[in-house]
């Protein structure tokens, strides 16, 4: 589980209680869920080295760090991604590496590129711009996705009955 500030708790789904949280003195009030990933088996050396975590911010900051920095999980969590000020994780994704990952922006415009040109990072690493903001005040990032077949073809859809081809 993902918060908004960047922070990894361990924990499964059914040890959440009351409104999706693990324990009552462990989160802050206003903490923000972003992503939950369903991981295999954090004990198989193979498969946490052959698999990747994908996070992206609200400004464009995207960031993949091996699955093996989150198989000895702590109590009170661990920083997945150092947040900087302003900012907060959007979104998150699980990886092998071979993807394509997408960004799309509130002002319409979006990006595709490999998984391989995003190096692997620390955890508490803040990453890399993953797509330029028109304007650093009104333009964020509105999702994300990770795609394995680089031959898919997506349509972005925007206000107004316009697309764009993202091949």
């Amino acid at each position: 589980m993902l918060l908004a500030e960047g922070v990894r708790h361990p924990g499964r789904i059914k040890d959440l209680q009351r409104a999706g949280h693990a324990k009552p003195d462990q989160y802050e009030p206003d903490d923000k869920v972003r992503a939950f990933i369903n991981v295999k088996n954090l004990n198989d050396d193979d498969y946490i080295n052959n698999n990747f975590i994908v996070l992206c911010t609200t400004k464009g900051i995207i960031k993949k760090t091996s699955l093996e920095a989150y198989s000895r999980p702590r109590i009170n969590g661990v920083n997945a991604i150092t947040v900087r000020e302003g900012d907060e994780l959007l979104e998150a994704r699980m990886t092998n590496g071979q993807h394509h990952i997408m960004l799309a922006v509130r002002s319409g415009r979006a990006i595709r590129f490999p998984e391989a040109s995003v190096r692997p990072m620390g955890r508490t690493a803040s990453g890399v711009r993953g797509i330029r903001l028109a304007d650093e005040v009104t333009d964020f990032v509105v999702g994300m996705i990770t795609v394995e077949n680089k031959e898919k073809i997506f349509l972005l859809y925007l206000k107004k009955d316009m697309e764009k081809n993202l091949t």
